[in-house]
């Protein structure tokens, strides 16, 4: 089992922030970041959250992210940098050449996979985290790096994945190559519980793309909710509506939740 190298432990406001490191066989070593609230000592649930092209670990959104992540019950919130963003390397634009050859490359997914199962291995060797409570939380290329992750992971009992479909769809308009089958189909492996969500207008993944990515998760227990705007504002409210289903699953619900609701109560004798 891969070993934490801890580099940072401070505390802020009430949340512990430590940041940390994780060899991986053939990947180097994985900068990463760990949030837990301060002061709790029993094993808490614990969410992989996943960044989007062109930011990193400790990216504004991510930050925001976690503190929705971490209101009410508590939990613990772990991320770290992909290949070529925050402290591996200087991707910050989603115009970067090098952002381009990440998402064009076929063995992107599987590497970003092998990186987060060591982390997550990492952090339950701790022995701080519930081991029946793993939820991963992935927005854009976050989400399209876990699903080879997820397909392999029966450790993560719920998902949520953003701004994600079969294809890239800009790639085509930038002269590279459409994304690979192989990658897309893993999510034909994909059961657990998973909360699917989409912009009308995204000009990055097309609302096709992303149905077509809906229809080929395995889960009996989907969601997919889709909102208006470009792909860089979804409103909070989609992000608490991912939220409150991760919750719902880490809290030790079950179907029916409050997502399979009636409409409409049932009418005596009929």
């Amino acid at each position: 089992m891969a070993q934490i190298a801890w580099t940072l432990d401070e505390t802020r406001e009430g949340i512990r922030h430590r940041e940390f490191s994780v060899p991986v066989d053939g990947r180097g070593t994985i900068p990463a970041v760990l949030w837990t609230p301060e002061g709790t000592d029993e094993p808490l649930p614990l969410i992989l959250s996943a960044h989007g092209g062109s930011h990193h670990k400790k990216h504004p959104t991510m930050l925001l992210l976690r503190d929705h992540l971490m209101e009410g019950a508590p939990a613990a919130v772990a991320t770290i940098d992909f290949e070529g963003h925050g402290d591996r390397g200087e991707i910050t634009s989603t115009e970067d050449e090098s952002l381009l050859d990440l998402l064009a490359n076929p063995a992107s997914p599987a590497s970003a996979a092998s990186e987060l199962s060591a982390t997550l291995s990492a952090l339950l060797g701790t022995e701080e985290f519930d081991a029946s409570a793993v939820a991963y939380f992935g927005v854009s290329m976050g989400a399209w790096f876990g699903i080879p992750f997820l397909a392999n992971e029966a450790r993560v009992g719920a998902a949520v994945l953003g701004l994600v479909g079969t294809q890239f769809d800009f790639l085509e308009r930038v002269g590279r190559p459409r994304l690979t089958e192989p990658v897309w189909e893993r999510a034909r492996e994909i059961e657990l519980p998973t909360f699917l969500f989409a912009q009308e207008s995204d000009e990055v993944v097309s609302l096709d793309s992303t149905v077509e990515l809906f229809k080929l998760l395995a889960s009996p227990h989907k969601r997919f909710l889709v909102a208006p705007g470009g792909h860089a504002f979804v409103p909070q409210d989609v992000f608490a509506a991912g939220i409150a289903f991760l919750k719902h699953r880490l809290a030790g619900g079950s179907e029916p939740d409050p997502f399979l609701a009636p409409i409409f109560a049932p009418v005596p004798g009929r």
